[in-house]
């Protein structure tokens, strides 16, 4: 996304601002959080509202969304929700991810977010200092999972080490 703003001309025409990449849906949820201080978020526009609140600077907004990113992390997205709040610089965003990850990765590693991790994620994730397995068994049959989701592509990944 970005802002574009283009001066007036000196004609009396009104100021034009373009936010490519931001919905109209979006923008007018933002207004009217910003003249009411209530806005509606769900799963399906959150990520939405995170990047207009990042670009637009609204920190109230962004602590919102976090907040709601918190109750929604799962074994089906938190790998996602993880990786999304590194890149929007959501830090207890992304603690709380990578502690659900961690702690239930044995339900994590069932998940097509999971199956569907490049290597470089999936060694990262492997790497996870505190992953909680309780037997190294339940890693390699997550990676028996992992190679077997999309066995071509992954014979050529070679090792993991």
């Amino acid at each position: 996304a970005k802002l574009n703003y283009n001066p007036p001309k000196y004609d009396g025409s009104p100021y034009k601002i373009e936010m490519e990449g931001i919905s109209v849906t979006v923008i007018k949820e933002i207004l009217d959080y910003i003249f009411s201080g209530q806005i509606r978020l769900s799963e399906e526009t959150i990520q939405d509202v995170v990047q207009a609140a990042d670009l637009l600077l609204l920190t109230e907004l962004k602590t919102l969304c976090c907040e709601f990113l918190e109750g929604c992390i799962t074994a089906e997205n938190c790998i996602g929700i993880r990786d999304f709040a590194l890149h929007y610089c959501l830090n207890h965003v992304y603690y709380l991810a990578t502690e659900y990850l961690e702690t239930h990765f044995r339900d994590v590693s069932s998940t097509e977010e999971f199956l569907e991790l490049g290597p470089t994620k999936l060694k990262e994730v492997l790497s996870l200092e505190k992953l909680n397995v309780g037997n190294e068994k339940y890693v390699f049959e997550a990676v028996l999972r992992w190679i077997s989701h999309d066995p071509e592509m992954r014979k050529v990944c070679g090792s993991l080490a």
